[in-house]
């Protein structure tokens, strides 16, 4: 509260004067005034009556200084004026009775309002510092004496008269004064008992007048004060108007006269830019100075938004100024800055409140129409002592110490000071530096009042804008930026240089997608393994099988005789097929030569219009011409012929142990045409059919369990593979001994299929111990062997062992181009794993032969909407994506979909796998119309089907195409979907690849929504993630 002590003077001799009686109504009249005062002030109020006076207290400085000075002037109006004296202070005190029950007031506070009031003379009113500060910017004039007019009223004065030594302090303070000129002493009270005067010699030259609002400026004619804006160690700041222009100008007076010096040297320093630099709008002109006499003031030109904080506030804050204005303006500092450096002068003291911000409009909201001017050289210094002479700035007589001495005592505010001032090193231009350098982090983090600490880092998301605060705030000083204009050309190609670094993060980004489509690749080649293998059920089987394919016309050609041969058995099917041959003589068919298929064709043609003599023979017909087909690869009439034949024989003879076989035989039919689901189904009753009627040990039992082996790795149910291979091993092993070609073959797929469950080494080691026992079973160049070799290179591939995979899978080629046919299917596989190790290692020259010929093969041999074929265009399209061949990359791809698609449908692995190659291949384009309803139906259907691999791709994926549109919330979604998905991947490196990619995605996304904190946790997370270990760098994996 603000505390008034009042006081009458000289009453003892007034009542000597006047007589008592006479004093007594002098005095209550003084009572009644004050009093009256007191009520009429809103928060004052009477704390004690001292008989000549009173204790008082009010709410405002502006309240008690009005109070004050129309008590004096009514007071002095009286026919027996008394004298009063009134002293004003700020601070607590309490309020207690004493043992009569009078009121009492306790607290230093009180006593030093006392001891001010007694120090006072009569008519004067004395002040501490701040309620002398507070009133005069609110106190315009005299208050207003019954309805006087303002121009009767006296001026008032505030006045310093410097540091006085109080009774009972041991430390001096400022003592002020205001009151009505003419009236009031406005003169330094002369020592007492209770305080005596302690000004420094040579201090008296700034005591005296002080500015207030309303006031005008002494020795100014016509210039009236208008606001203060700011003080400082050196004095105040206040805005001054002419009465007549209505210019304005900022005065920065000097009450400090250890701080002359540095106004006059701020003089010095402008002068010497101008001459050097001309007028530049982005330093403060200073327009007039005074120094030959109190009071000492610079005048400047009035910026009207005023200081960088004070402008911030008009907008909402610091944080409400997008950011690219934020920078511009401190590039256009740093020009400021640059341009003083260039002459030599060195500021020392930027910071916020030493820039302003003009207007170029009169739009006060505008963000663009203004620019900032740096402000207060006082502390500066000139590097170059030339320059004085240079342009004969001699005014002053500064000597060049007092211009161009390094003082490292006036460092300027702490905050912005360069760490080597904390060890006494002269100032630089890379101190300056160095202060611009918090002042850019204090800019972009939108925080005008956080310090530059250890760990900033982690609130500067930007790579760049982080790049440019560590270049200015380096611990040494040589390390720093040169100057403030490099600084400027910095700020000043943001978005050059931001776009640059993002062009080399996107190149960066497709060398990582490269890499991440080899393991895609890797993986789809795996596939192409199996598939080829699926085939034929079992290698042995594919031995007779593909004897029996070069043999297939032969065999058709004498079926005549077969069945003749078998006429015992069954009249009715001699019978039929002797018809079935007679209707296809070449004679009555006018040609030289019938196909086997034509043969083949019209006996399935006359089975339904033959009436046979028993459903067994009906069953046999069908199933011999259905297994015809099969050997053929016909494999649609193979299944209808097959199907039916196994339908009737399970519903005349369901035990027989024949129509079991038929039923494994359409369990192999559907493993040809890849309905992997319908197999299962049909292989599942044909296991628990085989365990009743033959037991669990039998070895049709163990076919069953590989079967059924094949049937669940093709739909990546991998751990049923594993459970049904480990099955059928056991009983193969137990029947046929450990080195058997039947063990063997378990082996090969059991092994394949632990590979695709990610368990490589375990694989490895399966796969090795089948290779052994084929070398050993049989001869060198068997095709099988070929087989082995070729599969346990694609372990090696997905576990990124290229030496090893190479090797192995040159010597599968090697034995297949003995062995088979040039165009076999099995060439196509290994040629297709050979152009993935160099797709691996980016070599896409030596890559896209091998898959092409790959590719050649497969079309030759399969059905144009055979998998396996569109496993083929899928390795080709991958290679032609990662060298950028667009159009190539699309057109082959699409094929490899529709295949998949049609083949499949749309919820299934294998169109999936394909699709998103796609939809990468679109997101790189940037035809993000394409990619992202793509990529969420890749997304939804992976859910679907509870494939954990091609989901957590698609939604990095996809987060990676929601952040390249600047959705920044959904792709965080996303992102974070696919680490939660990448969790249950079954191979460890997959995990660690989709993880890493999806935690530097979301390092990226919140340096985007400027969010550092979760920026930096993640970036620590991404760190962590993508440490080198033991483990291989690259991984295939779907």
């Amino acid at each position: 509260m603000v505390l008034m002590f009042t006081d009458v003077v000289g009453s003892v001799d007034l009542k000597h004067r006047i007589g008592t009686t006479q004093y007594a109504d002098a005095l209550s009249r003084h009572d009644a005034i004050f009093k009256q005062l007191i009520a009429n002030c809103p928060g004052a109020d009477v704390l004690t009556d001292t008989g000549d006076g009173f204790f008082a207290c009010f709410a405002s400085s502006s309240d008690a200084v009005r109070a004050a000075l129309l008590f004096q002037q009514l007071v002095r109006r009286d026919a027996d004026p008394l004298r009063v004296r009134i002293g004003l202070h700020v601070g607590e005190v309490t309020q207690m009775g004493d043992e009569g029950g009078k009121p009492k007031v306790i607290g230093l506070a009180a006593d030093f309002a006392a001891r001010l009031n007694k120090l006072a003379n009569g008519d004067q009113i004395l002040l501490t510092r701040f309620p002398f500060n507070e009133a005069r910017q609110f106190i315009r004039s005299h208050p207003e004496i019954d309805g006087a007019a303002s121009t009767s009223l006296p001026e008032i004065r505030w006045i310093a008269h410097g540091e006085y030594l109080f009774r009972g302090s041991d430390e001096p303070m400022e003592v002020f004064e205001v009151g009505a000129a003419g009236f009031a002493p406005l003169a330094p009270p002369a020592d007492n008992d209770a305080a005596r005067r302690a000004v420094r010699p040579g201090d008296e030259v700034t005591l005296g007048w002080r500015p207030a609002t309303g006031m005008e400026m002494r020795n100014r004619p016509l210039w009236v004060i208008r606001e203060k804006l700011g003080e400082g160690g050196f004095g105040e700041v206040w805005l001054a108007e002419h009465a007549k222009t209505r210019t304005r100008r900022v005065f920065k007076f000097c009450f400090d006269p250890q701080r002359v010096p540095a106004l006059k040297r701020e003089v010095v320093l402008f002068r010497l830019m101008k001459d050097a630099l001309g007028d530049r709008r982005d330093i403060a002109r200073v327009t007039d100075y005074q120094f030959d006499e109190n009071p000492y003031f610079i005048e400047y030109e009035y910026i009207g938004a005023g200081s960088l904080p004070q402008w911030a506030d008009t907008h909402g804050g610091i944080a409400k100024i997008p950011l690219e204005v934020r920078i511009r303006l401190v590039a256009q500092v740093a020009e400021a800055l640059g341009a003083a450096h260039s002459v030599g002068v060195i500021h020392k003291d930027v910071k916020p409140s030493n820039i302003l911000i003009a207007r170029d409009s009169d739009d006060a909201k505008s963000l663009v129409d203004i620019h900032p001017v740096l402000i207060d050289f006082g502390i500066g210094m000139l590097t170059d002592r030339s320059q004085l002479q240079r342009h004969d700035i001699t005014e002053f007589n500064f000597t060049h110490s007092d211009i161009a001495d390094n003082d490292s005592s006036r460092t300027g505010t702490r905050m912005y000071a360069p760490p080597e001032s904390l060890i006494d090193r002269p100032h630089t231009v890379q101190g300056d530096v160095y202060a611009l350098g918090v002042l850019l982090y204090q800019m972009v983090i939108a925080d005008l009042a956080r310090p530059l600490a250890p760990g900033w880092e982690r609130d500067v998301t930007d790579e760049v804008l982080r790049e440019d605060i560590a270049a200015c705030v380096q611990g040494d000083p040589t390390r720093r930026l040169s100057n403030g204009i490099e600084i400027a050309k910095r700020l000043e190609t943001i978005p050059q240089r931001r776009a640059a670094r993002e062009e080399a993060q996107r190149a960066q980004r497709a060398q990582a997608r490269r890499k991440q489509l080899t393991a895609w690749l890797a993986t789809a080649l795996g596939i192409a393994v199996i598939g080829g293998a699926v085939l034929f059920l079992a290698l042995r089987e594919r031995m007779r099988r593909v004897d029996a394919e070069r043999q297939a016309r032969t065999e058709a050609e004498a079926a005549r005789d077969r069945i003749t041969a078998e006429a015992e058995k069954a009249n009715a099917v001699t019978a039929f097929l002797r018809d079935m041959i007679t209707s296809v003589d070449p004679a009555k068919a006018n040609k030289r030569d019938i196909t086997v298929r034509e043969m083949l064709d019209v006996a399935a043609a006359k089975i339904d219009e033959k009436s046979f003599p028993s459903p067994e023979v009906e069953a046999s017909v069908r199933q011999a011409i259905g297994r015809t087909y099969l050997t053929m690869k016909i494999l649609k009439p193979a299944q209808e012929q097959i199907s039916k034949a196994v339908e009737i024989a399970q519903r005349v003879r369901p035990d027989d142990r024949a129509t079991l076989q038929w039923q494994s035989d359409l369990t192999a039919l559907y493993l040809y045409s890849a309905e992997y689901a319908k197999g299962e189904q049909v292989a599942l009753d044909l296991l628990e059919r085989r365990r009743k009627l033959l037991g669990p040990d039998d070895p049709d039992t163990a076919d069953t369990l590989y079967n059924l082996q094949l049937l669940a790795g093709e739909q990546r149910k991998f751990d049923d593979a594993q459970k049904y291979g480990r099955d059928a091993l056991a009983i193969r092993e137990k029947r046929f001994g450990p080195d058997s070609l039947k063990v063997a073959d378990s082996l090969q797929y059991l092994g394949l299929y632990t590979g695709q469950a990610g368990k490589l080494d375990e694989a490895i080691k399966l796969l090795t111990r089948s290779l052994e026992l084929r070398q050993k079973l049989l001869p060198a160049n068997h095709f099988e062997i070929g087989n082995a070799l070729s599969n346990l290179g694609l372990m090696h591939l997905q576990k990124g062992e290229h030496p090893q995979a190479e090797a192995r899978l040159k010597a599968a080629l090697a034995n297949f181009e003995v062995s088979l046919d040039p165009t076999h299917s099995n060439v196509a596989t290994v040629l297709s794993n050979l152009s993935g190790i160099y797709l691996q290692q980016e070599d896409y020259k030596s890559a896209l032969p091998y898959a092409k010929r790959a590719l050649e093969i497969q079309e030759r041999v399969l059905p144009s909407d055979h998998p396996n074929l569109a496993i083929a265009l899928h390795g080709v399209g991958l290679i032609y994506y990662s060298n950028n061949d667009w159009d190539n990359a699309i057109a082959t791809m699409k094929r490899s979909y529709e295949i998949m698609r049609n083949r499949f449908g749309d919820e299934n692995a294998y169109t999936l796998q394909p699709k998103l190659v796609l939809a990468s291949i679109y997101r790189d384009m940037k035809r993000f119309d394409d990619a992202e309803p793509m990529l969420r139906e890749i997304v939804e259907g992976s859910h679907k089907i509870e494939n954990s691999e091609i989901l957590s791709r698609s939604q990095f994926s996809l987060a990676a195409v929601l952040y390249e549109q600047a959705k920044y919330d959904r792709a965080e979604t996303e992102a974070l979907g696919a680490i939660e998905t990448a969790r249950q991947l079954p191979n460890p490196l997959s995990q660690r690849k989709v993880t890493g990619e999806s935690l530097g995605l979301l390092v990226e996304v919140y340096k985007k929504q400027n969010k550092p904190g979760k920026a930096a946790e993640f970036e620590a997370r991404y760190t962590a993630a993508t440490q080198p270990s033991s483990a291989p760098a690259t991984t295939p994996s779907r």
